[in-house]
């Protein structure tokens, strides 16, 4: 924007300008200074507000670094924390393949010892039949 090709009559058209075209302040105050009247307090109050939203733009930048500090804090956390998970699931995982392994032996041995029982049973079974029949005799 430029005030010495384009006539200066009314600082709301300038206004209007700057905020259409988004230029930079040094660009408004100069348009300002062309235009006469109240030209230093509009360009005060132009200062001001830029002013006005630097500072809260920094505010905001600041709060916005804060935030990704403890984003990045949590983010730490939490990959430590899943880290941990994933030991002790890997812990329990082999716990449970030891505890298979021990069920499957027991099994096994449980089998063996009913099968022994079973024959122990019968040999019992055909030993007291045998030992009526030595008494009827």
């Amino acid at each position: 924007m430029n005030c010495s090709t384009n006539s200066c009559s009314d600082y709301s058209v300038h206004r209007r300008r700057y905020l259409v075209m988004n230029t930079n302040a040094v660009d408004v105050v100069r348009c300002i200074s062309f235009c006469g009247t109240n030209a230093q307090s509009q360009a005060e109050k132009i200062a001001k507000n830029l002013e006005s939203q630097l500072a809260e733009l920094n505010a905001k930048l600041e709060q916005s670094a804060r935030e990704l500090v403890d984003l990045n804090a949590f983010k730490s956390r939490s990959q430590s924390e899943n880290a941990e998970l994933a030991r002790q699931l890997e812990e329990a995982e082999g716990n449970v393949s030891q505890l298979t392994r021990q069920k499957q032996t027991l099994s096994k041995q449980l089998d063996e010892a009913k099968g022994a029982l079973e024959e122990e049973s019968r040999i019992r079974a055909k030993i007291t039949a045998e030992n009526r029949n030595l008494q009827v005799l």
